[in-house]
């Protein structure tokens, strides 16, 4: 089964400005997601769709195609979804699974991008995301203003909680026919790859500083 990556990359950001040029160690964090792709040993082609030249010039210099994007498919309501389904059309269907890396997720490594991929053949399942696993001991306040416990006596030890997982948001893999059918990156049979140390999703300032900090 023949595997395109693909990186989503619009020009427009209204919480960071240029947010997917912006440079983190000395590189782009586009340039990022491409180079862990190209790293990917399952990977076959990697794709950035941007309607943006500046971005596709970046994206090309690193080793990636270009998905030229419609201006209307780039506007800052539209979907992921949406988007995924313009590119997958675009690349034909010489490809069966496409997986979804973003660029805004940091550290991004070839082994996330290889086990969601593998995910999707060994366990013939339709869909594949990267997770951590998320214990929280969760508290209600009352209307009196005081405090009761929601979970904190359930498991009172991390290690008894149930296995719950949060998404990391830095790849999703899915396979074509059941995407374009369903239209959603996440669908039918879906496995969870369990991932571990550090991601940030960077949609703040806040979130690049800490970035920068952790990757240098």
């Amino acid at each position: 089964m023949a595997v395109a990556a693909v990186i989503l990359a619009r020009g427009g950001s209204k919480g960071i400005p240029r947010k997917n040029i912006q440079q983190i160690s000395g590189k782009p964090l586009v340039t990022w997601a491409i180079e862990a792709c190209l790293q990917a040993e399952e990977v076959d082609s990697v794709f950035v769709s941007t309607e943006d030249a500046e971005i596709a010039d970046v994206a090309r210099l690193a080793g990636a195609s270009i998905i030229n994007r419609p201006a209307e498919l780039a506007a800052d309501t539209t979907t992921s979804n949406e988007a995924l389904h313009h590119a997958a059309l675009e690349i034909g269907d010489v490809y069966d699974i496409i997986v979804n890396v973003e660029c805004t997720v940091l550290p991004q490594n070839r082994r996330d991008i290889d086990a969601t991929i593998r995910a999707i053949r060994e366990m013939d399942a339709d869909s594949a995301m990267t997770v951590k696993k998320h214990v929280v001991f969760l508290w209600r306040e009352r209307p009196d203003g005081f405090a009761f416990p929601v979970n904190q006596y359930e498991q009172s030890r991390r290690q008894d909680a149930a296995s719950e997982y949060a998404l990391t948001g830095a790849a999703f893999a899915v396979r074509r026919e059941a995407f374009l059918r369903t239209r959603q990156l996440v669908n039918g049979r879906i496995a969870l790859v369990k991932t571990f140390g550090w991601k940030v999703d960077i949609d703040t300032p806040e979130d690049l500083q800490y970035a920068r900090t952790r990757m240098e």
